[in-house]
């Protein structure tokens, strides 16, 4: 008798005689030890041999044979595999014997189970002689074994049964079966066009051999199976397959199939010449643009629910496709534009179709509306259709625009108690950064001719101008009163003499002229009751130290090998901004740690989330009390050498670390100092060092 490890009966099955159309389910030995007693495992490994045998139509010695010195896990893909031969057998007794032959081939052929033979066994497709084809030609070898299971899930699905079921085996029996297992995805669009051929084998082969094997014009197929589809877009002379494979790209495909999912504009929707916009959209998608164009269509996912509701509202529907690709263009061309765009989007502002967001950037200056988008905001929340298109392009520069609707319904709460009277204090502040704004919009609005050559930071004066905030007593005004010096004739920068030129200076350095200073504001009681003068003086800043300027030249030089022309454009002043040394040290660790990660993603056939945009991301929330925690989860690892954290997760803890000690100073705002902040961030890296481990000590070199 053998000597299985030791384990006691369980078993659990339901039999029916073969007359019944009752489904013969045969469950294996719950393998846990519930007595030490001798004789009980030993009659319980007999009975399970039994029933095996029994099933599988062979001898109790043979399966007593087969399974001397098993292991736990082994056995239970005996029971599996005599789950999957009942299931074959059931009503037809004469097939028993042949298909428990094959299983117990099989069983003999495994040395160590793994996941992927579990999967094959219970649900590849096949008889039982096709699955030993696969063990067979799979050599024990994990990576032959992977491709049968993703063969089985992504190619013949899980359908009962497949046309072709023998398309797993003959892969792994062809001579090109190592390039197959080696690039399984360069060849899977063929193989989901080809499934149910059952030469498709034997040609992809041959055109392999011959090096004729295009993938791309497989997945081009795969991917027009995908868009033009019963429940997807309808082929039209400007919008088909054949001009989608003409133009085909990654981004384009990736764009037009979230359209279809997001925006839902379906079927006839696209004949009224929306089918060329369309078209016009997909080619213009590039890997810049891809991500701010999904992130618009997941804003206006209303579309999708009219055909769920039954509202018939075609020519609403192609408004919209037109006016999405005006948006684009917009967004695409002024850097205002998308600005504003992606503060609405973030804000969830009273905007409800796109043709709204054209009309917008149509009524007024992109430029003003980033630059004032506060005054924008709260001319928005008021206001809708044309009237808020007409207010938008006069009130734009009003900070205290109101309706009289609005006024009469906070005088009303006012007077009721429900609210009370406008802080002075905070229609002073909207004023002064207003103000600011108005500053900025001038610097802002200067050519680059009158910018460039500039060789240093110009010193920027600005007379000081008094405020008159009116009381609120009588209702709300509009306005404050402005009281101007009296050589002052309106208040723009003044440059110094100070200012030198030079044809070598670059362009780039203008840019930089457009920061604005804080401010300094002192209120003064005058002898009149009714009203409060503020002060304002306005100097211009300083120009960064030495050791400052060493540390944003150090931060240049990394970022300029790491990120693209574009992003380095848009980031590059921030960067400088927040520019430390603490920092600067740990930014080739952040980029080192995309890059992996990125490459993880692409080895594994995952779509790659993380990228160099969120490099500044992780930079910019890096300080005194969260070094440490940012540094380990950095530099920690895997036992294979991976990285155990990417940037999105260090973020994450990050941010919710510094939202929890923002809360606990607002709790306790005079008791709570700065070392508590440094304790809670202390204890944060201890749980994680116990939980994961210490760094390893990075070893020295002579």
């Amino acid at each position: 008798m053998n000597t299985i490890t030791s384990f006691s009966r369980n078993n659990q099955y339901q039999m029916k005689n073969n007359n019944s159309k009752s489904n013969v389910q045969f469950q294996g030995l719950n393998l846990r030890m519930l007595t030490p007693k001798g004789r009980r495992i030993q009659r319980g490994i007999m009975e399970h041999h039994s029933d095996v045998a029994h099933h599988l139509g062979q001898d109790v010695e043979t399966i007593i044979d087969i399974t001397k010195g098993a292991s736990l896990k082994k056995l239970g893909l005996l029971d599996r595999l005599t789950n999957r031969a009942l299931s074959m057998t059931y009503g037809q007794p004469e097939k028993v014997k042949e298909t428990g032959d094959y299983a117990v081939s099989i069983f003999q052929k495994i040395k160590r189970p793994l996941s992927s033979q579990k999967y094959i066994i219970s649900h590849g497709h096949g008889s039982m002689g096709t699955l030993d084809r696969v063990f067979t030609a799979a050599h024990n070898d994990p990576k032959r074994f992977k491709l049968a299971e993703r063969v089985n899930r992504e190619i013949l699905g899980t359908t009962p049964k497949a046309k072709h079921p023998e398309l797993t085996a003959e892969l792994l029996e062809s001579k090109n079966s190592d390039k197959y297992v080696q690039d399984f995805d360069n060849y899977k669009s063929y193989l989901l066009l080809n499934k149910d051929d059952e030469n498709a084998v034997k040609k992809l082969d041959s055109l392999v051999e011959s090096g004729q094997y295009n993938a791309r014009k497989y997945d081009i197929e795969v991917e027009n199976n995908n868009i033009f589809t019963s429940g997807g877009l309808i082929e039209t002379p400007v919008l088909n397959r054949k001009t989608i494979a003409e133009n085909y790209t990654p981004e384009g495909n990736a764009f037009i199939n979230h359209f279809i999912n997001r925006f839902g504009v379906k079927g006839d929707a696209l004949k009224a010449g929306n089918d060329k916009d369309l078209l016009d959209m997909y080619k213009s998608t590039t890997k810049d643009n891809l991500e701010t164009r999904q992130a618009i269509l997941d804003h206006f996912q209303y579309h999708k629910f009219f055909n769920v509701n039954k509202i018939e509202q075609p020519n609403k529907e192609n408004k919209e496709v037109s006016a999405l690709k005006e948006l684009f263009q917009k967004i695409e061309t002024d850097k205002h534009a998308k600005s504003f765009v992606e503060k609405t989007m973030n804000d969830d502002t009273n905007i409800g179709t796109v043709q709204e967001y054209v009309d917008i950037l149509n009524a007024a200056e992109p430029k003003k509306l980033d630059i004032y988008y506060s005054n924008a905001k709260n001319i928005m929340n008021q206001t809708s259709g044309e009237r808020r298109l007409k207010v938008l392009g006069k009130e734009i520069e009003n900070p205290f625009y109101k309706t009289p609707e609005r006024i009469e319904q906070e005088n009303y709460e006012i007077q009721e108690g429900y609210a009370k009277k406008p802080s002075i204090i905070r229609h002073a502040k909207k004023y002064i950064i207003n103000k600011f704004n108005e500053l900025k919009y001038s610097v802002s609005g200067h050519s680059k001719a009158e910018h460039k050559n500039v060789e240093i930071n110009p010193e920027i004066e600005i007379p000081n101008i008094k405020i008159e905030v009116p009381h609120y007593e009588e209702g709300l005004k509009k306005t404050a009163t402005v009281v101007q010096p009296k050589d002052a004739k309106e208040i723009a920068p003044v440059v110094s003499n100070a200012v030198k030129t030079s044809e070598a200076a670059p362009v780039a350095q203008a840019k930089e002229v457009k920061e604005i200073a804080p401010v300094k504001a002192e209120i003064q009681q005058i002898e009149e009751p009714v009203k409060k003068t503020i002060k304002i003086s306005r100097f211009a800043p300083k120009a960064p130290n030495a050791k400052k300027l060493a540390v944003i030249n150090d931060v240049n030089g990394i970022i300029e090998k790491k990120l693209g022309p574009k992003v380095l454009e848009d980031q590059k002043r921030e960067y400088a901004i927040k520019a430390t040394k603490m920092r600067m040290n740990m930014l080739p660790e952040i980029f080192e740690s995309i890059k992996e990660t990125r490459a993880a993603d692409r080895k594994a056939g995952r779509k790659m989330n993380v990228s160099n945009k969120d490099a500044y991301s992780l930079y910019s929330i890096i300080n005194g009390r969260n070094k440490k925690l940012v540094n380990y989860m950095l530099k920690k690892r895997n036992a294979d050498g991976t990285r155990m954290f990417d940037i999105k997760d260090i973020i994450t803890t990050v941010s919710a670390a510094e939202k929890k000690v923002r809360m606990d100073k607002y709790a306790a705002p005079k008791t709570y100092r700065a070392a508590d902040a440094k304790a809670y961030y202390a204890e944060l890296l201890d749980s994680k060092v116990q939980q994961y481990g210490k760094l390893e000590r990075s070893k020295k070199t002579k």
